[in-house]
């Protein structure tokens, strides 16, 4: 990060390089680093075991589970915060609102005039335009057309890419050699990744940080409150239910359920 931040200050034009390459709407450097992020863990997932693992009770749990927190409970908790933190800085407000609003507008289908669609967008902006009271001036405008494309790019390639090696190397290679040979060597092409994603990104706000360091500091309160909030209460309440189910059942172990499920609920502060 301190890298990135002192290449955005000192390197002449280094925003306008980053401009001048973009494919729409979607910077091509930074691109090519998530693409690289999350092409070795989207090639880790068993694909082949979703069908057995989807009708199970298990998987509905942490699928209504993930449904609660990350759409009915963590917007208004990061809309309250922000609102409490930054009642003075409208469009820093805004900037910590839309990340609450992530996992809504991850859906985008292939289609981008899926009408079916057109609600997770619309919600993600009710929260900040309507809810959260902004005016003209910090409203938040999204084009649907290229958020579809972001999202396509983003991750469409990747879990393309993360498919299709999985099942090449499944098909001509043994379980054993792609587990134990391929991963080790595969794998940390995600860390680079991650790596030369967050240079990019503080390259290019590197000039915008610097001399806005009030406002940004004042941007990691809500966030961190908002991990504090949603990381102890989720843990515990899916934890505390997961213990009862198991000495009822004994089918469901809780910490599994309870690290899954607030792992997910608290990923979206990376992004």
């Amino acid at each position: 990060m301190i890298v990135g931040v002192i290449i955005g200050e000192f390197v002449p034009n280094v925003q306008n390089a980053f401009d001048t390459v973009r494919f729409h709407s979607v910077s091509v450097p930074i691109a090519i680093g998530l693409i690289v992020m999350m092409w070795p863990i989207l090639t880790k997932v068993q694909y082949e075991a979703l069908p057995h693992m989807l009708p199970t009770w298990t998987m509905l749990t942490h699928i209504l589970i993930s449904f609660v927190l990350n759409w009915l409970i963590g917007p208004f908790v990061m809309l309250g915060l922000a609102w409490a933190t930054l009642p003075d800085l409208p469009t820093y407000r805004t900037g910590v609102i839309m990340p609450a609003e992530s996992q809504l507008l991850r859906h985008p289908r292939r289609h981008q005039q899926h009408p079916a669609d057109r609600p997770l967008l619309s919600f993600a902006i009710f929260f900040v335009n309507v809810i959260g009271g902004e005016r003209a001036g910090s409203a938040i405008h999204v084009s649907y057309g290229n958020v579809a494309i972001s999202v396509l790019i983003y991750l469409g390639i990747p879990l393309g890419a993360g498919l299709l090696t999985r099942a090449i190397m499944l098909r001509f290679t043994s379980h054993t050699f792609f587990y134990d040979r391929f991963l080790p060597i595969f794998s940390p092409l995600a860390l680079l990744g991650l790596l030369y994603t967050i240079l990019v990104m503080f390259a290019y706000q590197g000039h915008h940080i610097l001399h806005n360091l009030g406002p940004v500091f004042r941007v990691f309160v809500p966030l961190i409150l908002y991990f504090i909030i949603m990381w102890t209460s989720a843990f515990a309440f899916i934890w505390w239910c997961g213990k009862k189910r198991s000495r009822n059942s004994g089918s469901i172990a809780s910490q599994p359920v309870a690290t899954i499920s607030y792992v997910f609920c608290i990923e979206l502060q990376f992004e």
